[in-house]
């Protein structure tokens, strides 16, 4: 009778374990699956906090680069000019011609004329510089091209010029100007001497094209789109005053409006943005752009460093790309970790359970 009883007693206790069993299996199965849901957010979490942080690093990065080529564009510019002022000043301390300009007034010598132009060629450098030529208070005129006529001094640029270099008593440099479809940026000095008080003025003419615009457009890093440009008030419009990279024949043509919304030089103009810091807004192609805008000391030149979004969206989206596949690995990773543990878990409650019941046996 005990015997019998035990057994039943056993028999009905054995259906009950592999349920037992079951339940531990499928607890630890969504505690594995809850793990890898947590791993894996972590992992998006951290890649997409990662694809943000390279992504305002690389802007800073531009906007660094920007500035610092704005300040080295500004740089030569400001050397350039500086240079001209210099050479203008050399000329001005040549007393030697500035008498023998004074002799010529009075006797209009064909010697003196030569020697004044030898002189004056010999200031004109190796094309440094498109004319030379010096203007009195009597309309004396003399140059190192063959025109003597005084037509340089019918030039609207070159009056002012002249006038604003007398008023002053200084070296003065003019704006740039177009004459006879030609880019000109112009010097003057006024010439003195303790015998000759008279005021005299010489004026160096330069060719933009063959120097100055070559430092502005030249960009020093490989770029598709970038550019310099080089920009002034001119009423209600932008004037753009150098070659552009994207467009031909636009020194001194190319305007565009002030109140143009986007317009990166216009929010320039307008007093929304302020020069030194990062501007961003379409340029004259209307394509979106990243700039920096610097104004050139003692003049009203604006100066704006850019490069099109996209070049710069470009390089982040490679960033972003590599930070996407090293998550996708990541949780390839992870879900083939959790897979493993599953199957070892999976494992571990079969063994437990067929000890058991082989003890139960």
């Amino acid at each position: 009778m005990f015997y019998v009883g035990f057994l039943r007693i056993h028999q009905n206790s054995v259906p009950n374990m592999p349920s037992t069993a079951n339940q531990a299996s499928s607890n630890g199965t969504k505690s594995i699956i809850a793990v890898y849901v947590l791993l894996a957010l972590v992992i998006i979490l951290v890649g997409i906090s990662v694809g943000f942080s390279k992504a305002r690093n690389q802007r800073l990065s531009d906007i660094e680069r920007l500035q610092a080529i704005g300040d080295l564009k500004v740089g030569q510019i400001s050397a350039w000019l500086n240079e001209r002022k210099s050479d203008a000043e050399t000329v001005r301390n040549d007393d030697a011609l500035v008498n023998a300009y004074k002799d010529w007034v009075g006797s209009r010598s064909p010697e003196l004329r030569s020697y004044i132009h030898a002189r004056l060629s010999k200031h004109r450098g190796n094309d440094t510089y498109v004319e030379v030529a010096i203007v009195g208070p009597g309309g004396g005129f003399l140059s190192t091209s063959h025109d003597q006529n005084n037509s340089l001094t019918s030039i609207p640029a070159i009056r002012e010029l002249i006038s604003r270099t007398a008023r002053f008593g200084v070296a003065q440099v003019s704006n740039l100007y177009k004459s006879n479809e030609s880019v000109y940026l112009d010097i003057a000095v006024p010439l003195a001497s303790d015998n000759y008080l008279e005021s005299v003025v010489l004026v160096m003419r330069t060719d933009p094209s063959r120097f100055f615009f070559l430092y502005i457009q030249y960009w020093p890093l490989p770029s598709v789109s970038a550019e310099t440009l080089l920009f002034e008030r001119d009423g209600g419009h932008v004037l753009f005053l150098n070659e552009l990279r994207h467009r031909a024949n636009t020194a001194l043509d190319l305007r565009m409006p002030v109140d143009h919304p986007k317009l990166l030089a216009a929010q320039v103009l307008r007093g929304e943005a302020v020069p030194g810091e990062f501007v961003e807004g379409v340029d004259y192609r209307g394509v979106p752009v990243l700039g920096v805008v610097k104004k050139v000391p003692d003049t009203p030149w604006y100066l704006v460093t850019k490069i099109d979004e996209q070049e710069l969206y470009a390089d982040t989206a490679k960033e972003y790309l590599s930070i996407v596949l090293t998550v996708l690995l990541a949780l390839i990773v992870a879900g083939a970790t959790t897979v493993y543990f599953y199957h070892s878990n999976e494992i571990r409650h079969l063994k437990k359970k067929k000890k058991e019941q082989d003890e139960k046996i």
